[in-house]
């Protein structure tokens, strides 16, 4: 399921999944988090919890951040 972190104004959108030691999937340019939508869970499935970012302006995340 999709949280989002609040930040000012704008949004971080993220999936959260599995337990274990942390890995932070984080997409190139022009992409979004459902790049990974078949890594994430092979990697939850392994032992790890992953954290699936859309960086901002990218799928649900906000546009308009200032810095």
């Amino acid at each position: 399921m999709t949280e989002h972190l609040a930040i000012g104004n704008n949004t971080i959108a993220y999936d959260l999944i599995g337990e274990g030691p942390l890995v932070v999937l984080a997409h190139g340019l022009g992409d979004s988090r459902h790049s990974y939508r078949f890594v994430a869970p092979a990697l939850a499935t392994a032992g790890y919890r992953v954290a699936n970012v859309d960086v901002r302006g990218c799928g649900d995340s906000s546009l308009g951040w200032d810095g």
